[in-house]
């Protein structure tokens, strides 16, 4: 389980290039993959969002339309929340052993170009969380 956030309709255009080029049974790389378009968090310890000292129950949410976008507006106000927490972000995984402060990093600086992409091209993000 987890939040899959997707840049529409960009998402679905990517997907289209990808199938084409490589076939239906690269189905799960097609969907997913290193789609710029596309980032998965999960619900455990592995979360950047637990990291943040963040909750996308609880805060994430409060961002979101009646329909689960995140509208280009609210992407930007939420996207400095997350890059606030870089403090918390840090002092969270100060314990853990170099690779998986790399994995953190890698992982928060994707989340905050994903959000970066949404912004500059006024599109809203589909959360399903």
């Amino acid at each position: 389980m987890g939040a899959d956030l997707y840049i529409q309709p960009k998402f679905d255009e990517e997907y289209q290039i990808r199938k084409a080029a490589d076939g239906i049974e690269n189905m799960y790389k097609h969907l997913y993959g290193d789609n710029p378009y596309y980032f998965r968090d999960s619900y455990n310890d592995w979360s950047v969002m637990s990291k943040l000292d963040l909750s996308w129950w609880n805060d994430a949410i409060g961002f979101l339309n009646d329909e689960g976008e995140m509208l280009p507006e609210q992407t930007a106000k939420w996207l400095e929340v997350i890059k606030s927490r870089q403090e918390q972000f840090e002092d969270n995984i100060t314990d853990e052993d170099t690779d998986t402060q790399k994995y953190f990093r890698d992982k928060y600086q994707r989340l905050q170009e994903f959000y970066q992409r949404a912004i500059d091209l006024n599109l809203s993000v589909d959360h399903s969380v």
